[in-house]
């Protein structure tokens, strides 16, 4: 048996079924989903073939079933089981989702959720966030207040990163929820990912959400 770097997958590459079941994934898991557009859908931006859209709390299960397939499928690629959105998401939380389309691959899902700041934080030099501990990475520099839209989870597939996709997407959440990208919060534990993109928006300090 064979474990796939970047999938995750475990196939045996010498059984042409398996192997072909482990293609399909890994094609995913890179490029996003072949999808076409829902009825219905809310599209917030589109231009030089991409799409934003936006899946309210309200919204049809077949809108919110897709937002639970994308991030399942970015939960993969980053080593996790199971999906960060539900279709059961608790209804306080008033979770968001925004997806991002390249042509006819649905390819990057941004989470925002209404939640109290924990903080105000700094990054921590030469120490890397891994998506596991909470705490790693970062550190408080002073105690936060008050509510926010949190970024609760964000990916973009490898195929399409650095290429404005993920920042298109947040810019339009933001736009739609009516906060300036600096003002919105972040939710923990962070990636090595969301270290060299949570700087880009939020400067070099950043709101940690709870």
């Amino acid at each position: 048996m064979a474990r796939c770097r970047v999938c995750h997958t475990r196939y045996d590459p010498d059984d042409p079924a398996d192997a072909a079941r482990h293609r399909r994934l890994h094609d995913r898991v890179t490029r996003g989903l072949p999808r076409r557009p829902l009825a219905g859908e809310r599209v917030l931006w589109q231009g030089d073939g991409l799409r934003v859209t936006v899946v309210v709390p309200a919204a049809p299960r077949a809108q919110r079933r897709r937002v639970e397939e994308i991030a399942r499928i970015g939960a993969r690629e980053m080593g996790y089981t199971g999906s960060p959105y539900s279709l059961r998401e608790p209804p306080e939380l008033r979770t968001h989702g925004f997806l991002g389309y390249r042509g006819a691959r649905l390819a990057g899902v941004f989470l925002l959720a209404h939640r109290r700041v924990e903080a105000v934080a700094e990054w921590v030099e030469g120490e890397e966030p891994d998506g596991v501990a909470p705490r790693k990475g970062w550190r408080v520099r002073e105690p936060g207040e008050g509510t926010a839209w949190s970024v609760d989870f964000l990916w973009v597939a490898p195929r399409y990163r650095r290429t404005g996709l993920g920042r298109r997407i947040l810019t339009e959440a933001a736009r739609y929820l009516g906060v300036p990208l600096p003002d919105l919060a972040w939710y923990p534990p962070f990636t090595a990912v969301g270290r060299r993109f949570i700087p880009a928006v939020s400067g070099p300090t950043f709101r940690v959400a709870r």
